[in-house]
């Protein structure tokens, strides 16, 4: 008995399969428009809900400027000035700023983010597409199962967040490894394409190729489990190709890694703690999503929840927990479907974090996530990220229950459940804000997907930079970029100036001696003896002019002035020159 037994394959396509992959990548490609920005002008505005969205639209630019300029794109030095910043250690999706490199140089890192986050969904759904087909042989089947996966709550959330979205690959390393499973793919070519595919990812994501490794290996115990024994050879040699491909995956991303490794000292124990963002259980059920969910009443129960944690794509539509539970009713005992089962339980168990929590209330009833809270690496893993493999899972069991449709009428059934199914993961606004720049609430339920206006400032041009301020001046930047539009004002200039702030990831060691006064000019509580403390952070990091702008918090403007160093206004901006022999 096969690994594959109880899947069924039924018919051959009547047409080319190449040419109905394309059709179907055009498709969603259509629906991804439709749904999130053909009426944008996508170098105008940008797709998101924070300010990481102008994160990736920094580093969309940062890779092809370093490269060009002869500088070392791992140690940018344009952000967090004089240290730098290892961007190994930050989401600085090199792998899609190479990619996009010819848009980006064309018609702007605005226009390349924009791709890429409205085309995310599209690419998502086609590859997990050729996964579902590639199972049942229906193209239908695979369809509907494509959309699921592609256009699923963890998808349309994070759609600003290039690093979480881009994850077309996930469903193709499953595919490699059921095609070498099955006999399909030689060891040559699974060990040299799965090596391509992993370097890849870890040049889009280190967070999801973590958690790739992590639910691969745990799936691998489940289906090893669950096997019949004449198929568990086959487990065991698969297991054996990907420790081969290991090394081989290393030497292509060999200076990435180094660069990791080198970095290393500066990382913080824990990059995310796990609190942050993990799914409170009620969340699977009660939708917080800006989708036409066509159950007004459970999302005004929503607005009760006092949890806090971006959490809200945790949902389960009714019509897609009612196929889950009519696939597993019919066939309780086959091993497929027990492995399928558990590995639904399991990702779903593990997204709830070390602890599991109630409405917004901590119960101290630890959970299986606990366990990995001291493994290196694995303990930084935001556990709300495997939601993105528990969606994958429903994607295959709806697209097996549908491609298990008998008769006609039946089949009609199946599929307008599925159809319900996937309209209740529909975006249901698209909202265009006409501010300029604004700070969108992290942990806030969001009502539709905004398209922000690019800031801009008049001051923030390579030309008036040079008039203003010289040569590649130095510069501390106010609103904190954290919060504030600095990064962009930044890319407006052409990179004409360095700063010594910024917001490119989390904060090295090195500046958490700093944490006061950071915290303070980001909003926080004043500091006893702001003036000595401050002096000696600009000492300390070289800065030439504090340029602060609309929106700075007023008591951080009041306690800059109170310095009494020379001020200037020029273009709506003020400018504060350090003393010169600070430094």
């Amino acid at each position: 008995m096969s690994l594959s037994a109880g899947i069924p394959r039924n018919g051959r396509p009547a047409y080319s399969p190449r040419l109905g992959a394309g059709i179907i990548l055009l498709f969603y490609l259509a629906l991804s428009l439709g749904f999130l920005g053909w009426r944008v002008d996508w170098t105008t505005y940008y797709l998101g809900y924070s300010n990481d969205s102008l994160l990736f639209i920094w580093f969309l630019k940062w890779w092809p400027f370093a490269i060009s300029h002869g500088l070392n794109p791992f140690i940018c030095k344009y952000a967090l000035f004089p240290v730098g910043y290892n961007t190994a250690w930050a989401t600085s999706i090199p792998v899609l700023a190479l990619l996009m490199w010819p848009v980006t140089a064309l018609g702007g890192p605005v226009l390349s983010f924009n791709i890429l986050a409205v085309t995310a969904p599209a690419l998502a759904a086609w590859t997990a597409y050729l996964l579902i087909q590639d199972i049942t042989r229906s193209w239908a089947a695979a369809l509907a199962g494509g959309f699921l996966f592609g256009f699923c709550g963890p998808e349309l959330y994070q759609l600003g967040e290039l690093n979480l979205s881009s994850v077309y690959l996930v469903p193709l390393a499953v595919l490699l490894g059921l095609r070498r499973v099955q006999g399909r793919l030689s060891r040559r070519s699974f060990v040299i394409l799965l090596s391509i595919l992993l370097a890849i990812q870890l040049g889009i994501s280190t967070e999801i190729l973590a958690a790739l490794c992590l639910m691969a290996a745990l799936a691998w115990g489940v289906f090893l489990i669950f096997a019949p024994a004449g198929t568990r050879a086959a487990l065991w040699r698969l297991a054996l190709d990907i420790a081969i491909a290991a090394p081989l995956t290393a030497s292509l991303a060999a200076p990435f890694i180094y660069y990791l490794v080198k970095g290393l000292p500066e990382v913080p124990a824990q990059i995310h703690a796990a609190w942050l963002q993990w799914v409170e259980a009620l969340r699977f059920f009660v939708p917080a999503l800006p989708i036409t969910s066509g159950w007004a009443a459970l999302s005004a129960i929503t607005g009760q929840f006092s949890g806090f944690r971006p959490d809200y794509y945790a949902y389960i539509s009714p019509p897609l927990l009612l196929i889950l539970v009519l696939y597993f009713f019919r066939r309780p005992c086959r091993p497929c479907a027990r492995a399928l089962l558990t590995l639904l339980c399991l990702t779903a168990l593990l997204s709830l974090g070390p602890v599991l929590v109630v409405n917004g209330r901590i119960t101290g009833i630890k959970l299986p996530w606990a366990l990995f809270s001291d493994i290196p690496i694995i303990r930084s893993l935001i556990p709300v990220r495997l939601l993105l493999f528990f969606t994958l899972t429903a994607a295959i069991i709806a697209g097996l229950w549908l491609s298990e449709a008998g008769r006609s009428n039946t089949r009609a059934a199946r599929f307008t459940l599925a159809g319900l199914a996937c309209f209740c993961l529909r975006p249901a606004e698209v909202r265009v804000l006409s501010e300029q720049w604004q700070v969108h609430p992290m942990f806030q339920v969001q009502n539709a997907l905004p398209w922000p206006r690019w800031p801009e400032q008049p001051f923030f041009t390579a030309a008036n930079i040079q008039a203003a301020l010289g040569d590649m001046p130095n510069v501390l930047l106010l609103p904190d970029p954290v919060w504030g539009p600095g990064m962009a004002w930044q890319l407006n200039a052409g990179l004409s100036f360095t700063q010594s702030n910024g917001y490119v990831g989390f904060r090295p060691k090195s500046e958490l001696k700093w944490n006061d006064v950071i915290g303070f000019m980001a909003g926080g509580p004043p500091i006893p003896d702001f003036g000595a403390a401050f002096t000696a952070y600009c000492a300390a990091h070289r800065v030439d002019y504090i340029l602060i702008g609309p929106a700075t918090p007023p008591l951080v403007v009041k306690a800059i002035e109170a310095l009494g160093w020379p001020r200037r206004v020029d273009r709506g901006l003020e400018i504060v020159s350090t003393p010169r022999n600070l430094f």
